[in-house]
């Protein structure tokens, strides 16, 4: 076997004495530093492999999400009994919960089953929270003191219903 030619056992990080054999791995350019998942994956595997390996699962988790559908959750909180008390104002109800759907406002509506409270899901960008706000006021279960209401907002990133949407 032959003598290294190279007197220095390690001249460069690459200890192969045949350089005609070398492979040049390119430096990995550092990923978006507000990737919370890339700053993880690199503490966890590593600094330049992380980033160099989890680029494309990165690039995959970041880019390609689908855009979320913003809604306005109205929630009401019903008194106990309501099966039974809210009769008189029940037809007055739904007619509003209607003409909201049919302005484009509402998306979808229901109580729960025990019928507790309900929860109307508003298209946040065909009303405001002022107009769920206003809707609310307007509601004659809240009127009658039927109904405890809140809004918050809601972001829908998957789901069945994602792709009929």
């Amino acid at each position: 076997v032959g003598a290294n030619p190279n007197p220095n056992p390690h001249p460069n990080p690459n200890p192969n004495p045949n350089p005609s054999l070398s492979v040049r791995v390119p430096k990995p350019k550092p990923m978006s530093e507000n990737s919370g998942f890339a700053m993880a994956l690199s503490l966890f595997l590593g600094g330049a492999v992380a980033s160099w390996a989890a680029r494309p699962l990165v690039r995959a988790l970041t880019t390609s999400a689908p855009k979320p559908i913003k809604y306005i959750v109205l929630r009401y909180t019903y008194v106990e009994n309501m099966l039974e008390r809210r009769g008189p104002y029940r037809a007055e109800h739904l007619a509003n919960a209607k003409a909201a759907s049919e302005k484009g406002w509402c998306a979808i509506a229901g109580a729960y089953d025990p019928c507790d409270g309900a929860v109307l899901l508003f298209n946040a960008d065909k009303c405001s929270v002022a107009d769920v706000e206003n809707f609310a006021k307007a509601d004659p279960y809240v009127t009658a003191g039927l109904a405890q209401w809140n809004v918050v907002h809601y972001n829908a990133v998957c789901g069945t219903l994602m792709s009929k949407l």
